[in-house]
């Protein structure tokens, strides 16, 4: 019994660290899209100058890692009870 709440324990001490990362990760990409958001919207006002243009295809890459980085952060959150299987 004691070795049962024991491992237990441990899968909640493992839980709780994979839950606080993955809240650190999207608070961070929280951030990163407000920041493109704020970007973007001053590159709408910009016009379509070519320096405006070179913009846009910058942003637009920097918004299509974020969204790597999202999807990456999505999966890992299908993994997080992994492990704790019926016994």
């Amino acid at each position: 019994m004691n070795a049962g709440i024991k491992t237990l324990d441990g899968l909640v001490k493992t839980a709780i660290a994979r839950i606080k990362a993955l809240e650190d990760e999207n608070a961070l990409l929280r951030k990163q899209v407000e920041s493109y958001a704020a970007d973007r919207t001053k590159l709408m006002k910009a016009g379509r100058s070519p320096a405006a243009e070179e913009a846009r295809k910058k942003l637009k890459k920097r918004l299509l890692r974020l969204c790597e980085k999202i999807e990456k952060a999505s999966s890992a959150q299908g993994y997080l009870f992994d492990g704790l299987e019926d016994e």
